[in-house]
């Protein structure tokens, strides 16, 4: 069943009602009934374009919070960069007397011991701060130096239990 709405409406409003009619090949009532049909549609749906609206904003929030979280660990993650660059660097001998291989950073301040022949390198710490006290350093400076290596550590393991 159909009803019949009397309306006025604006000129302009008419003429334009006419052209989308032409242009869409219906009749003037066909048109009117789309696009109000259209329109009352639009506006059920407002509300949930809202909440569309706010969930994006909330979204676009937590994409910028993400951003700043990555631009802060940069520092800390360079900073553990070049730590692990430089671990690899040669900075002793094994003192085991039949082994004599190259002994990293790594080899004494992780794993603690020889690659090549498993040698406990506890010595080899006890070496390099020795050398450092007969260079005019002092073992306080070496101290401070390991100390920095275990935040360094430490930081890098709260970064990975964080992402």
């Amino acid at each position: 069943m159909t009803q019949v709405v009397y309306a006025r409406v604006p000129e302009t409003l008419k003429d334009a009602l006419d052209a989308y009619a032409l242009g869409n090949g219906t009749t003037l009532t066909a048109s009117v009934v789309d696009l109000l049909g259209r329109g009352l549609e639009a506006a059920s749906d407002e509300q949930s374009i809202d909440e569309l609206r706010k969930q994006l904003a909330a979204e676009i929030d937590g994409r910028r919070a993400a951003e700043a979280a990555v631009v802060a660990s940069r520092t800390p993650l360079g900073a553990l960069e070049v730590l692990r660059q430089r671990s690899g660097n040669t900075v002793a001998r094994c003192p085991n007397p039949t082994c004599g291989e190259d002994v990293s950073a790594f080899d004494v301040l992780a794993a603690g011991g020889c690659t090549a022949c498993g040698q406990s390198l506890g010595t080899v710490a006890e070496t390099a701060a020795n050398a450092v006290s007969e260079r005019g350093a002092d073992q306080r400076e070496l101290l401070l130096l390991l100390g920095a290596v275990g935040a360094l550590l430490g930081a890098a393991w709260l970064v990975s239990r964080t992402s």
